[in-house]
């Protein structure tokens, strides 16, 4: 479940 977590933190990046 490490992979999922690392595209969360992606999509966050895109957000922010």
């Amino acid at each position: 479940k490490k992979r999922q977590r690392f595209s969360v933190d992606q999509e966050n990046v895109l957000i922010l």
